[in-house]
């Protein structure tokens, strides 16, 4: 299971910005079989679940991305 921490960057202007860019990125890591994601909104992370597989009954690839940070807190205050 892949484990991935982030930290917001001060670039970012609102927390769809953060959800915008994991889904850009997830599309072109998934495998095209399967794939399943959610996301998980705090006031002190978001976290990104997923998991795809090549075809049945074979590889699979799990995991989650956790964004968190000073500015990911500022952000999540004021949304």
């Amino acid at each position: 299971m892949f484990d991935i921490k982030l930290l917001a960057s001060p670039s970012v202007k609102e927390l769809l910005d953060i959800k915008r860019a994991l889904k850009e990125a997830w599309y072109f890591l998934q495998y095209p079989y399967f794939e399943a994601s959610n996301f998980q909104v705090s006031r002190k992370y978001l976290i990104f679940r997923f998991v795809t597989l090549i075809g049945e009954n074979q590889f699979y690839v799990t995991g989650k991305v956790t964004v968190s940070g000073i500015v990911y807190e500022q952000l999540a205050k004021s949304a």
